[in-house]
């Protein structure tokens, strides 16, 4: 019978805390929750990338400027020249998406984690309105420009992904002429 009045008085102990969380408390959460939501969906944005594509991409790419700086030795027209270039800054795009996947994914689960322990602390009561609206802005800021970064990396990389097809029937045009050149 004393189990059963002590388990009584800690789920009625428990009640009135939960009961006693205010809709203040209750809005700051749902605003971190947001900001959550934010950082999971740049976090799909960046797994939305085929990154064995980009790897495959940035190959071809390496691949066709060595042969292009090694065998290209007739001048070429201006249009031509003009697809050539425009081929091979791809690589920078590619390049800078490849270098700053971890970096994104690390500063996601940081940013997640703060958000976490804001929310952790906000559900005990242990931050004036003052202290967690300094938090909230800093996290919410940090997360804003997180997603701002991976969109733009993430659309740019897409794009560049688009371009390369576009652009390789003209390169592979070249390396035909050139190879067709050199073997007779």
């Amino acid at each position: 019978m004393k189990k059963i009045t002590g388990y009584i008085l800690l789920l009625m102990t428990v009640g009135y805390l939960v009961s006693c969380t205010s809709k203040a408390d209750q809005a700051k959460i749902q605003s971190i929750d947001t900001l959550l939501t934010t950082l999971n969906e740049a976090e799909e944005m960046l797994l939305s990338v085929d990154a064995n594509l980009v790897n495959q991409k940035l190959e071809e790419i390496n691949s066709d400027a060595d042969f292009l700086n090694t065998h290209l030795k007739d001048t070429i027209d201006k249009a031509t020249a003009i697809e050539i270039s425009e081929y091979l800054r791809y690589k920078k795009s590619l390049q800078f998406y490849k270098e700053n996947y971890p970096e994104f994914v690390e500063a996601i689960n940081t940013s997640k984690k703060q958000l976490n322990d804001l929310k952790a602390d906000v559900e005990n009561g242990l931050l004036t309105d003052e202290q967690f609206n300094t938090y909230y802005n800093n996290e919410m800021r940090i997360a804003l420009e997180i997603m701002q970064n991976v969109e733009r990396a993430v659309n740019g990389v897409n794009l560049v992904l688009n371009k390369i097809d576009e652009k390789k029937p003209v390169i592979e045009k070249v390396i035909t002429h050139i190879e067709e050149s050199n073997a007779q």
